[in-house]
């Protein structure tokens, strides 16, 4: 879980970028909801951790990235 999705993260990430990582299944439309707020928990733990770093763009959009 949270070592494979640190190594992911060292290129920024959206939390629908990781699901691959997270989930052996395809995430369709009906589990989309489901699998981000998953993929954002995972994320969020790694930011409390100190394990990950999140940034906003300009768009809104939050990027998590690991820390060195």
């Amino acid at each position: 879980g949270l070592a494979r999705l640190r190594i992911l993260l060292a290129e920024p990430k959206r939390a629908v970028d990781v699901f691959h990582v997270l989930f052996r299944r395809k995430i369709d439309q009906y589990l989309l909801g489901m699998a981000t707020g998953e993929s954002l928990a995972h994320l969020n733990c790694l930011v409390a951790r100190g394990g990950a770093a999140k940034t906003t763009d300009a768009n809104g959009v939050d990027w998590y990235r690991a820390t060195a």
